[in-house]
């Protein structure tokens, strides 16, 4: 419910930018799936939205552009279709293997 506050007092004053931190945490499987929708409306009115997760799945799902950090560190921007058969998750995994962490 916290969540869901949160986002109405954000998205009030119509902003072009969101920057959020773990919008989904928390959130029951109706409440993901009413932020997804929330987020992919936002989206298509050109609106930015910077948000941090570690449910790769989410960022998957929505996000155009993909920058991977690791301990502080900017390791890779990525395009979710260039991913091709691999999921995030993987990706992200080889990522911070092939830096040695």
């Amino acid at each position: 419910m916290l969540q869901r506050f949160n986002l109405a007092q954000v998205l009030i004053h119509d902003p072009e930018i969101l920057i959020l931190d773990e919008p989904f945490s928390g959130l029951d499987p109706l409440g993901r799936e009413l932020f997804f929708k929330i987020f992919l409306n936002i989206k298509k009115s050109g609106k930015t939205i910077i948000f941090s997760s570690h449910i790769l799945t989410d960022v998957e799902k929505i996000s155009d552009k993909i920058l991977i950090l690791h301990k502080g560190k900017n390791l890779k921007i990525i395009v979710p279709k260039d991913l091709k058969d691999k999921s995030l998750q993987e990706y992200f995994v080889e990522i911070i293997k092939s830096e040695g962490n």
